[in-house]
């Protein structure tokens, strides 16, 4: 189909040139014609690909945002995970330390039984002692 257009062409273009007067080479017209041809054929096969190629930037842009809400979704969660057990670990040390002041007060106590003065002592320094403790803790604890 393309050979019978080329060939019509270059017999229209002879017949018009010859109707004109002037003297044009058929076969290389023929060549221009066809090569503008195959030119189109070509930058169409480029644009379908250009084409192609946006589709898939714009493809790969959504799946990236996409990833990047999941992943600022578990940062927020890991976060989230590390505040609480640094908070558990804050209670596990005010824990320990009430278990000591118990433990202390358990002392004082046996030892306020064997001896009167102790427990004056220890009556005198406990509330020292309370307000040491005060003053300590809120200084190591972050909410």
């Amino acid at each position: 189909m393309k050979k019978l257009l080329i060939i019509f062409l270059i017999h229209t273009c002879t017949a018009f040139v010859a109707a004109n007067g002037q003297n044009i080479d058929p076969f290389l017209e023929g060549a221009i014609i066809a090569a503008n041809a195959s030119e189109n054929k070509n930058y169409a096969n480029i644009k379908a690909n250009q084409t192609a190629i946006q589709r898939a930037q714009e493809a790969t842009i959504l799946v990236v945002d996409k990833v990047n809400q999941i992943q600022s979704k578990i940062y927020k969660g890991l976060m989230q995970v590390s505040s609480v057990l640094r908070n558990a670990f804050q209670v596990k040390e005010c824990l320990q330390a009430v278990n000591d002041i118990f433990s202390y007060e358990s002392d004082m106590l046996a030892e306020g039984k064997r001896n009167p003065l102790a427990i004056a002592f220890a009556l005198k320094l406990q509330p020292e002692m309370a307000n040491k403790a005060v003053t300590y803790y809120p200084k190591n604890i972050t909410l």
